[in-house]
């Protein structure tokens, strides 16, 4: 079931909001919402500009649920714009309608080819372990197809900030199976961070002894 989740978001956020929001348009003045409209976009800019410094909500779904509210805002801005004359709201109108074309047309497509190629969406396991205090979540995508010649596996790692409900992302580590010595279906995979040479370093053991090594930038 939890494979599924970012499949409902994606299409709640290109196929039904803006078919909701053309609903709302033809049968509310929407227009009255406006003087609300800042403290939204506020919060998506702090929220934005957070996930770009590799700040998030702890799991991957709040952040996806976020973008796709700010994705339902960007569609209410849209039709809002409709009413109004001015040339620059126009020109923000267009572009803005032929971006949630684009995505609508995406959506569609998406009804039947977005689980393919949404893989690296949705964490397949979950490894968490403590080190030096603190809490790390590492989560691993797989995206393989039997036609491919190899699967591809990344590795996410979080911290955990303590008493909150924030994690930040601290490497991102991909592997091919057929380019690494690695065992990924071990069970036993162990992955744990290491201080060596006043560096930290994320290393990855299989139980048949192999090892990566990565320094953490």
């Amino acid at each position: 079931m939890r494979s599924l989740y970012s499949y409902y978001i994606y299409l709640l956020t290109f196929l039904v909001f803006p078919i909701l929001i053309l609903i709302l348009y033809k049968y509310v003045d929407i227009s009255k919402s406006k003087k609300y409209l800042k403290y939204p976009f506020l919060f998506f800019i702090v929220h934005n500009v957070l996930f770009y410094f590799d700040y998030s909500i702890k799991d991957d779904y709040p952040d996806y649920v976020i973008f796709s509210l700010e994705y339902l805002y960007f569609c209410l801005i849209i039709a809002i714009l409709y009413k109004s004359k001015n040339i620059f709201s126009e020109i923000f109108r267009i572009i803005g309608t032929i971006i949630i074309t684009i995505g609508f047309l995406q959506g569609i497509m998406g009804i039947l080819f977005f689980i393919l190629g949404a893989m690296d969406y949705d964490a397949n396991k979950i490894y968490e372990y403590k080190f030096d205090g603190n809490t790390y979540e590492v989560r691993r995508y797989c995206a393989g197809f039997v036609t491919w010649s190899s699967t591809r596996y990344t590795y996410e790692t979080y911290k955990h900030i303590k008493f909150t409900p924030f994690e930040k992302k601290i490497d991102k580590t991909i592997f091919l199976d057929t380019e690494s010595n690695l065992n990924f279906e071990d069970d036993s995979l162990k992955i744990e961070i290491i201080n060596k040479d006043e560096k930290q370093q994320i290393q990855f053991t299989s139980s048949d002894g192999n090892k990566f090594i990565k320094t953490i930038n």
